[in-house]
């Protein structure tokens, strides 16, 4: 039910597997989980808030964005 890969800042991470086994597939994670507050701005941005609203938010540290 888990599965664990190399992550490149990380090192070994466990996390779970896919939940649908087949004999014939070994399914393995893709692509990296996103980095704490990665998505934070895209995802704000697509439930329609402004600049202006994202920027108020980051300044009353309610949300977080990555600097990645």
């Amino acid at each position: 039910m888990f599965t664990q890969f190399e992550h490149p800042e990380h090192g070994t991470i466990r996390t779970l597997g896919f939940p649908i086994h087949s004999a014939c597939e070994n399914i393995a994670p893709h692509q990296l989980p996103p980095a704490c507050g990665e998505h934070t701005r895209a995802t704000l941005e697509e439930l329609r808030l402004s600049a202006q609203e994202i920027e108020a938010l980051h300044a009353e540290q309610v949300v977080f964005q990555s600097t990645l």
